[in-house]
């Protein structure tokens, strides 16, 4: 294992909790998407909590994201407002968090090859649909 992901992989099991998951009422769920600045394409696991006030739940998760010359590991905490649709299975929602923990690996391939890493702290937006 890389051992830049073991403190992100650590980070994301603190966030899950140890507790089993039906006994706390939380949703396991996968996410998969496409980003720009940088142009990625990004894949991750999330868990959702029961809704702390009417339908906004907060999502830890982690993302992992490839393209345009970089790989980004991101642990964010994110609050969501979900609004179901009627007569359907889906829902659709809405939201954003912070703080979120970003590492970009990059690498350069002109004009000479090199590579660089650095660590931020951001802000992130989320919007999209799930089924129930």
């Amino acid at each position: 294992m890389n051992r830049q992901l073991i403190p992100w992989t650590i980070a994301f099991a603190v966030l899950c909790g140890a507790a089993p998951a039906s006994a706390q009422g939380l949703n396991f769920g996968v996410r998969a998407g496409a980003s720009t600045d940088p142009d990625q394409f990004y894949f991750g696991a999330h868990v959702e909590t029961p809704a702390i006030v009417d339908r906004v739940h907060l999502r830890p998760n982690l993302e992992i994201g490839f393209g345009d010359n970089a790989t980004l590991i991101a642990v964010n905490i994110e609050a969501v407002y979900r609004i179901p649709l009627r007569r359907s299975p889906w829902t659709v929602y809405a939201g954003g968090g912070r703080p979120s923990i970003i590492t970009i690996s990059m690498t350069t391939v002109a004009p000479m090859p090199a590579a660089a890493s650095t660590s931020s702290a951001a802000s992130s937006t989320i919007r999209g649909c799930s089924s129930r």
